[in-house]
């Protein structure tokens, strides 16, 4: 009970751990609420409609709980992250292609505005639950640039049999692939005119 819009599911392979990924209301504060990834478990309730981010009440229900209720009542986020960041896929990375991402969430933020438009990586603990709101970057920079590409807009995560990525991108009609090699030359490469940043990933 109390989740919001999870699109992003993802069971953990080991543990059977079952996360959340949560795409908050839009608020007139651009930093409120939160996103959020949520550990769910049989019988805990977290708190939408009436709560976000970290304890603070929903405006349209201010005469009925206040931040205590919040804190108390219901299962907090294991993780936050910025708000209006839209996250769409989660996938636990088990390959040894991408070595670096290794037992690590992977966040598709499908959001169009400044924190949004990437793919993240969190890091988990055995059970696959996120151990810490600090995150690494693995695809970013993926803005639009007139004649070149456009933005990008993440949505599904897949882990292929020789350890790469799927990234679907709804918006562009685009899958797109993430894998090791040589960065190419986007900017110079006509071929390339219409594809999304995935070159520009840092791993």
């Amino acid at each position: 009970r109390g989740l919001r819009n999870s699109m992003a599911l993802a069971v953990h392979p080991a543990s059977n751990s079952v996360l959340q990924g949560e795409n908050g209301i839009d608020l007139k504060d651009e930093d409120r609420p939160y996103e959020e990834i949520n550990f769910v478990e049989k019988g805990k309730y977290y708190g939408w409609p009436y709560c976000h981010s970290d304890g603070q009440v929903s405006p349209f229900f201010k005469d009925k709980i206040d931040a205590a209720d919040c804190l108390k009542k219901y299962t907090q986020p294991v993780v936050f992250m910025p708000a209006h960041v839209a996250p769409l896929g989660l996938l636990f990375y088990s390959g040894e292609k991408l070595s670096t991402l290794n037992n690590k969430l992977l966040v598709s933020w499908h959001g169009y505005k400044d924190a949004g438009h990437r793919i993240v990586a969190y890091p988990i603990d055995n059970r696959g639950v996120p151990s810490s709101n600090q995150y690494s970057q693995v695809v970013y920079g993926w803005d639009a640039k007139a004649g070149i590409r456009p933005m990008g807009a993440p949505t599904g995560l897949l882990q292929l049999n020789d350890g790469s990525i799927l990234i679907l991108d709804d918006k562009n009609a685009a899958v797109l692939r993430l894998s090791t090699g040589t960065a190419s030359d986007i900017e110079s490469d006509n071929r390339n005119a219409k594809a999304p940043a995935v070159s520009e990933a840092m791993i």
